[in-house]
């Protein structure tokens, strides 16, 4: 029997190759099912309970014996066939430790994860951001702003923004400041920079003005997307008006106004660069442009890739590994080469649906839409590595540095009282990977 933490490590290895060479649905569901079974083996090694598994059970064999890897995993942690069982033999202290050194490889393997916090909502979450001091921002159709812990606790909820004469109201993006505010876009044409304690808050106003002779658009004051940028300190924002918004909110210069774009300035990227930073703009009408932010708006323009998606709509905007990551309409995840707005590559993240929110990282993309799936892409090469299910539409992604990302998503549920009614749910999910 494997009783030896080396011995079984370098049989884990081999395993784990095996259940990764299955779709990342395939194996994530695998995985988590056995580290679930592992961890209850772990603490009751004595309880016959845990030391068997019935083969012809539907999820047991659906999940481990039918998935490429599933029974030489269970094998490394001891595990022999018996009939219709696979049963874990040996004294408690060997099963224990060989549960132990299993479920620990499997979280430490690429393409695991695990919950942090689920965090209620009352109304729809649209906005999420994670901060580098451990803090995590949530904007809602409620018109609040609430930071949180990576534990799920709730520190502080900032209130600020309007509800509109002629629309709904609601926060549809946030930021967070290293070491400074916490900023929020929303559907009043503000955005806010709120002291972390609550204390006070700046109000900046300049979406919405018409450009160029141009009629006034219905509702173009709304902010879709905030983007902080943490190395070169730049705070932008995208609005319906077509335009970005570059903001000193430090100074309180004047602000630099960037467009029109194409249409809806749905996500923002700040691509870092020796001679400095560029911004990337992912426009509604499928249009992804590049601009230099430190010249004046009438040249700032880099280029303009005008087929991008053939006009479907871009809905994010990220950089991934060291690419301008895209999501849109037709379902696609793509990279584009920050230096001339070229198509490096596309993937698909689910069968078909829309995708909504795009967040990266150094080595990967992570994108969302309504299938209800977090997809995550290695980057460049778009691989496939992860997908994990949520409640329900992914409205927005954030990630920091390889080990954490958030997700928001919106469920509904019907009330009855004296007659049906529905009223929207929302939970923020912190994921460690």
């Amino acid at each position: 029997m494997l009783d030896d933490s080396v011995k079984i490590l370098g049989h884990v290895e081999a395993a784990l190759k095996l259940l990764e060479s299955n779709d990342a649905a395939t194996a994530a569901g695998t995985r988590k099912l056995l580290i679930k079974a592992l961890r209850n083996l772990e603490r009751e090694p004595a309880n016959d309970k845990f030391r068997s598994l019935r083969t012809t059970n539907k999820t047991i064999d659906a999940k481990v014996v039918k998935v490429r890897g599933g029974v030489p995993l269970l094998q490394c942690a001891g595990f022999r066939a018996e009939g219709e069982f696979l049963v874990a033999k040996g004294d408690a202290a060997a099963v224990g430790a060989a549960a132990k050194a299993v479920a620990d490889a499997l979280e430490a393997g690429d393409g695991s994860y695990k919950v942090r916090a689920v965090l209620a909502h009352g109304a729809c979450v649209r906005g999420v951001s994670l901060g580098a001091d451990g803090v995590a921002a949530t904007g809602a159709l409620d018109n609040v702003v609430r930071l949180w812990d990576l534990r799920g606790n709730l520190t502080r909820e900032l209130r600020g923004h309007e509800k509109p004469r002629m629309s709904d109201g609601g926060v549809l993006a946030v930021g967070l400041v290293d070491g400074g505010p916490a900023l929020s876009g929303a559907r009043d044409g503000a955005l806010m920079a709120f002291c972390r304690d609550g204390s006070a808050a700046n109000r900046y106003v300049g979406h919405g003005e018409p450009l160029a002779n141009e009629p006034k658009l219905t509702n173009a004051q709304i902010i879709s997307s905030v983007c902080y940028d943490r190395a070169s300190g730049l705070v932008l924002t995208g609005g319906w008006d077509r335009t970005v918004i570059s903001w000193d909110i430090v100074g309180d210069a004047p602000a630099k106004r960037f467009g029109p774009f194409g249409a809806a300035v749905n996500g923002i990227a700040v691509v870092p660069g020796a001679a400095g930073p560029t911004c990337c703009a992912a426009a509604g009408d499928g249009t992804l442009a590049c601009f230099d932010p430190s010249k004046p708006p009438a040249a700032a323009t880099l280029w303009v890739n005008a087929t991008a998606t053939k006009g479907t709509p871009l809905r994010g905007c990220c950089v991934a590994g060291g690419f301008v990551g895209t999501v849109s309409n037709d379902g696609l995840a793509r990279l584009w080469d920050p230096k001339d707005g070229a198509l490096i590559r596309g993937a698909k993240a689910n069968a078909d649906g829309y995708l909504f929110a795009v967040c990266g990282t150094a080595d990967a993309l992570f994108a969302g839409g309504d299938d209800g799936f977090v997809t995550k892409f290695a980057a460049p090469s778009l691989a496939v590595l992860l997908r994990v299910p949520q409640p329900a539409a992914v409205w927005s992604l954030a990630a920091r540095g390889s080990s954490t990302w958030a997700s928001t998503s919106r469920a509904r549920a019907a009330l009855e009282k004296t007659s049906a009614r529905s009223v929207e749910l929302a939970l923020s999910t912190i994921f460690g990977s």
